[in-house]
């Protein structure tokens, strides 16, 4: 009887270790499935890719806690490495890489090399920076609605309740000698009213205009025109705030019995002899 209770639990224990192993490469399959494959040389970075790219460059560089990304893709291989590309071979991966050290203003630009994880190349971009990034939009808003200054000429217009007012931050475009001599990294702050809608765009509120040091996070310079009438009206585009709306175009309806004379594979596409890869550039926000 011993005996057979002994056996009975190896019989247990092994049936638990088949039992764990078999998940376990069942969840490594899972998760393997899950990573893109890279098929060919322009294939996009990969997830995993990316954090490898951000990793090295923490590793091998001193950076700030407030040193940001703006820019991390696929950096492009030689033409001929792309033309006579095989699936399986092994060949070049690296990174292209936009570093910005916001208190000390300046700009890097950097590749790593996947395959070995080492930076290929590091250097600094002087009198260059780079897009402004999302969280100094909610920065300028945050300085320009605590300003003295901007509170006053809302409350000369009327404006008590500052959350009925939304705040756009855009590229400072042409700038004055004294804010070009500085090399500050600026943005143009508008003011709209925005009241109870979500279209803001159709009230703006004219001659008020707040420029912000996105390096120290204030207000550089500060400037109202005088008094121009607003709308306060709901510009919402839907039915409830536009009442009757035109008559919708009649249908049109596009039939392939056939089928379709393009084919998709991954990024890869091919019609009428044409044949090239897309991607959507984080910078550039459309097809390249």
């Amino acid at each position: 009887m011993l005996r057979m209770i002994k056996r009975l639990r190896f019989f247990g224990l092994a049936i638990a270790i088949v039992i764990f192993i078999s998940g376990s490469l069942g969840l490594m399959g899972i998760l393997s499935a899950q990573q893109p494959s890279i098929s060919h040389a322009l294939t996009a970075l990969t997830s995993a890719e990316i954090r490898t790219a951000v990793e090295v460059i923490k590793t091998q560089k001193t950076l700030s806690k407030m040193a940001v990304f703006p820019l991390i893709t696929l950096q492009e291989p030689d033409k001929t490495e792309v033309i006579n590309f095989i699936n399986g071979k092994i060949y070049q991966r690296q990174a292209f890489l936009v570093l910005y050290e916001r208190p000390q203003n300046k700009t890097y630009e950097g590749v790593v090399d996947l395959k070995t994880k080492t930076l290929s190349s590091w250097k600094q971009i002087p009198n260059v920076q780079p897009a402004i990034i999302n969280p100094e939009y909610e920065l300028a808003a945050q300085v320009v609605k605590s300003n003295s200054q901007w509170q006053a000429a809302m409350q000369k217009r009327g404006i008590r309740d500052f959350d009925q007012v939304k705040i756009n931050c855009w590229a400072a475009g042409i700038l004055s000698n004294e804010e070009t001599a500085t090399g500050k990294r600026l943005c143009r702050a508008l003011s709209y009213y925005k009241g109870a809608g979500w279209n803001y765009f159709g009230s703006p509120i004219e001659g008020v205009i707040a420029t912000v040091n996105l390096n120290t996070g204030k207000l550089d310079s500060f400037v109202d025109n005088g008094i121009v009438p607003f709308s306060k009206q709901n510009w919402n585009y839907d039915v409830q705030s536009l009442g009757k709306l035109l008559v919708p175009p009649k249908a049109l309806k596009i039939l392939q019995p056939q089928g379709v004379s393009f084919r998709i594979n991954g990024n890869a596409i091919s019609w009428q002899g044409w044949n090239f890869r897309y991607l959507m550039h984080s910078t550039r926000t459309r097809i390249t």
